[in-house]
Formats: C-alpha cells, structure tokens, sequence
C-alpha cells in the first residue's frame, strides 16, 4: 500500500513538473510583440489605429506622411531617440486600450501626452521613450 501511495505522488510530481515545463510564459506587450501581431491590433482598436487618431497631430506633424497607422509607427526603422519615442509611443497606446481589466501604467490619454512632450526635444524623447519602455515591458498579455 506505501509503495502505491509512493508510486502515485511521483506520477503527481512528474505530471506537476510536465505542466511547469510546458506552461507559456505571458507575452510581453513591448513594440516587437505588437509588430508581430496586427490581428491582435485589430482585436482591440477596431483597426489598425490611425496616427492621427491615436498619438496626435503634433505626432502627425513631426514623422510626415511616412507614418499613417501605429502599425507603421511599430515598424519604423528610426534609430535615434524619436524613432525609439515613436515605437514604444505606438506599443504603449496600445496597451493602454487593451489592459482595461488589467491595469497599465497610462491611459490612451497620458501617452499621447507623454509623445508630444516628447517631441519638443531630443533629451524628452529619449526620457519619454524609456519611460513607455518600463511600462511596455511590464505590460503582459
């Protein structure tokens, strides 16, 4: 009967680890994921979120009209600070519509402001772009 007893925990131990080893860890929300993912854009905004729309005419202004959707801004292959602000700008506006049950770091509203100060300097945009960062990476879906 204790050998059993011994025999069914391991199989309990080896079924618990199995599941442990198989489990997916959750999706970080950070620019890249977004990127990959345009359905799941879609899913959540309806479409593929205009800059105009979601980010603000001041963003508008300053990228041009290179720049239309935030899948576009995902994609832009910027390297310096403003691309970096544009990037984790689009992953963070996002996150913000689609953790409405769980809780992001802004609102849709505070990262369109946090973009355009952004925008006013490149200093702002390498501290805005680091702050949404944080908040991104945090983000899990």
């Amino acid at each position: 009967m204790e050998e059993e007893a011994a025999a069914a925990a391991t199989e309990e131990e080896a079924a618990v680890t199995h599941r442990h080893q198989h489990r997916r860890r959750p999706a970080t929300a950070d620019p890249a994921y977004w990127k990959g993912h345009p359905e799941k854009i879609i899913d959540c905004i309806g479409n593929l979120g205009s800059i105009l729309g979601s980010l603000g005419e001041v963003c508008h202004a300053f990228f041009g009209s290179k720049i239309h959707t935030l899948q576009d801004a995902l994609c832009n292959t910027r390297t310096d600070c403003y691309g970096d602000l544009l990037r984790e700008g689009a992953a963070a506006y996002i996150n913000a519509i689609a953790a409405k049950k769980e809780k992001f770091a802004y609102t849709a509203y505070q990262v369109k402001e946090c973009v355009a100060v952004g925008l006013t300097s490149e200093f702002a945009a390498a501290a805005q772009a680091a702050m949404l960062k944080k908040a991104n990476y945090a983000c899990h879906y």
